[in-house]
């Protein structure tokens, strides 16, 4: 990805992260707007099977992208809130290949500094 480049919220990691950790009724306005078109094969484009993955990321703390936004691509990303409320959303992107070998590490390191950064913003 470029800089300066935006993704489909339903079809990228940082989308699903964010998404999964809006307020409900934010995530019921994003809904009505929201058209879940295939980026990629792999992209989910239906709200039943969106909603499954992001009941997961809730679970887990982190999103992934399958290869769902750019084929050949995969990453993890975790969602950040400011202390006045906003909400930010960190990924790491790799090769899936790469990505797919060091998946737990890279979700474990992810999982670890963001809760670090989280812990400074509500201080």
């Amino acid at each position: 990805s470029a800089v300066g480049v935006s993704f489909p919220l339903h079809s990228s990691a940082n989308g699903k992260a964010l998404m999964a950790a809006m307020a409900d009724e934010d995530l019921a306005k994003v809904r009505k707007r929201m058209r879940l078109t295939a980026v990629t094969p792999n992209t989910i484009t239906n709200w039943d099977g969106l909603e499954l993955e992001l009941q997961a990321i809730r679970k887990q703390g982190c999103a992934f992208d399958r290869e769902e936004n750019s084929l050949g691509i995969s990453a993890v990303s975790v969602a950040v809130r400011s202390p006045s409320g906003e909400l930010a959303a960190i990924s790491v992107p790799a090769p899936t290949q790469r990505f797919k070998a060091a998946k737990a590490d890279l979700t474990d390191a992810l999982l670890r500094h963001t809760a670090i950064l989280q812990r400074s913003l509500t201080r």
